[in-house]
């Protein structure tokens, strides 16, 4: 089984990866999003539960291409990269890319129920 036969496990590492180096690129900041630049960034297209309530609709979906740090997208990739293709293998492409866009929701659903006056930005969808 080869990653090859897993396009949209491919295309979600592309996109977080080009994502990453654009957020970087204009940031700045190559290692982690910990600049007061970066938290302004963060706090518009992070999820930030309470600005979520208030509005911000379209943060579940754009936190979920956002990561804090090189590490945290390396980690996230290598684990979607080694977990995605068979998964997708299995499950077919677009159960696959269905399959991570909900759980990427319910994540972000949970911590907008859960944690709904937080003013901290969560990314990532792991």
């Amino acid at each position: 089984m080869s990653v090859l036969r897993a396009p949209v496990t491919r295309a979600l590492v592309g996109i977080n990866v080009a994502v990453y180096i654009f957020v970087s690129l204009l940031l700045n900041n190559f290692m982690a999003l910990v600049t007061p630049q970066a938290q302004v960034f963060l706090s518009k297209w992070g999820l930030v539960p309470a600005e979520f309530w208030h509005g911000a609709v379209w943060q579940p979906i754009t936190s979920m291409f956002l990561h804090g740090g090189l590490i945290h997208i390396a980690v996230n990739m290598v684990a979607l990269y080694s977990l995605g293709a068979p998964i997708e293998h299995k499950i077919g492409s677009f159960r696959f890319a269905m399959l991570y866009l909900v759980s990427g929701l319910c994540g972000a659903l949970f911590v907008v129920a859960f944690q709904a006056t937080s003013t901290l930005p969560t990314v990532g969808a792991s």
